[in-house]
């Protein structure tokens, strides 16, 4: 169980608040994705040894990371660490410690490319999903998400190839990720039917 503290349990109250902002039409970037990422920051950082200060940080930073998507859908990071400045600034939350808040939800842009262990972990969170047993549910709503909001339309075929793709392009960072989470997002793989497919280009068997 993650430990809590006075601006841990503020800032999940405030996050909470927030989301109710947040358009219906966002069906993968939910209150629901933001608590399993909590979550997973939690989780991942134990097990990399986070001490509390520091897995207090990065749940924070975990907390924000995609409120800006109450705003904007496009570049919702830099709209995230707004709100996560002006939030912490209005508590007298350590200006470092704000800094590696807005550090960390930096982290999240995609392509990620993390550095700092804390990054590498935060990163991890965001793609938890990925190793989930219900991995399907979670890209049908990204699915449609896209669909609204990117005017992106598939056909069973391509978004399979998308998947496969995804996954297969993506990799964990840290140690935990590649030896728990790695091994559960293969099975998703080959529960979807695309483990050996190469690329999103040569997958029409899949």
């Amino acid at each position: 169980m993650p430990l809590k503290n006075v601006i841990l349990e503020e800032t999940e109250t405030y996050v909470r608040l927030l989301c109710k902002l947040l358009p219906a039409h966002l069906y993968f970037h939910s209150l629901n994705h933001t608590e399993e990422v909590v979550n997973a920051v939690n989780e991942i950082g134990s097990a990399e040894g986070l001490d509390q200060e520091r897995l207090t940080i990065l749940a924070i930073a975990a907390w924000f990371h995609d409120t800006g998507y109450c705003f904007a859908y496009k570049g919702h990071e830099e709209k995230s660490k707004e709100l996560a400045w002006e939030f912490l600034s209005g508590k007298n939350y350590d200006p470092g410690n704000i800094e590696l808040v807005l550090k960390y939800i930096s982290a999240t842009l995609y392509p990620q490319q993390p550095k700092s262990l804390e990054e590498k972990i935060i990163c991890d969170a965001d793609f938890y999903h990925f190793s989930c047993r219900d991995y399907v549910e979670h890209e049908k709503k990204l699915r449609k998400e896209w669909k609204f909001y990117l005017g992106k339309v598939y056909t069973d075929e391509e978004w399979l190839q998308e998947n496969c793709h995804m996954l297969q392009q993506h990799i964990y960072f840290t140690d935990y990720g590649k030896k728990v989470l790695q091994p559960k997002k293969e099975t998703n793989l080959r529960r979807i039917g695309c483990l050996n497919c190469p690329d999103s280009r040569s997958m029409k068997s899949c």
